[in-house]
């Protein structure tokens, strides 16, 4: 959580409530949202910011009900103002968590590892994103998906996936080739082990 912010916005919220017109509260507004918007773009943790922003409209629409009852213009003015910039901040952060190619994740990468690349042949990865498919998201994810993944992880582009389906059914014998060959690759693993 950022320090500076909670403590713009306990003072925000301290001018608001006491005297808005007299404690300078839209001056105070205005910094504040400066400062809400430079640190949600500059923050490199997109979730902390979220978490964050969602904790602060928490409060402030908690507190806007307990000052309804002061009939104050000014002060149900500026909270809706300060909801107002809340929403639109936490919308861009939805923005950018739905496209991620828009967020810096270079904080993310000492966990990101090395992208990896496939050696074998396309039609054999091809034959085993088909195999595990049922497996992903319950089986309920699309192949498009699956198969952007597994390109991305690979470094890969497989083109027409389902064309090379067709080549696959197509095979006179041994169908499923690739797949045929996995256990006597675990097989020498597991062997290995033992020895």
């Amino acid at each position: 959580m950022n320090t500076k912010l909670l403590f713009f916005y306990s003072e925000l919220i301290n001018s608001i409530t006491t005297d808005p017109i007299n404690n300078n509260a839209h001056e105070k507004l205005e910094n504040f949202v400066k400062d809400l918007i430079e640190y949600c773009s500059k923050e490199e943790n997109i979730f902390a910011s979220f978490r964050f922003l969602r904790e602060i409209k928490s409060d402030i629409t908690l507190k806007k009900k307990f000052l309804s009852g002061n009939n104050s213009y000014e002060i149900e003015y500026l909270i809706n103002k300060l909801i107002v910039y809340l929403a639109t901040e936490l919308d861009v952060i939805r923005y950018k968590i739905s496209n991620p190619n828009l967020i810096n994740l270079e904080y993310l990468k000492p966990d990101i590892p090395e992208l990896l690349h496939w050696t074998g042949k396309k039609v054999d990865l091809v034959e085993l994103v088909y195999a595990i498919a049922k497996s992903i998201n319950g089986g309920k994810a699309s192949m498009s998906k699956i198969f952007r993944c597994f390109e991305f992880i690979f470094q890969i582009n497989l083109g027409n996936y389902y064309d090379i389906l067709g080549e696959i059914n197509l095979r006179k014998s041994n169908t499923t080739r690739y797949l045929d060959s996995l256990p006597e690759n675990i097989y020498s693993i597991l062997k290995s082990l033992n020895n």
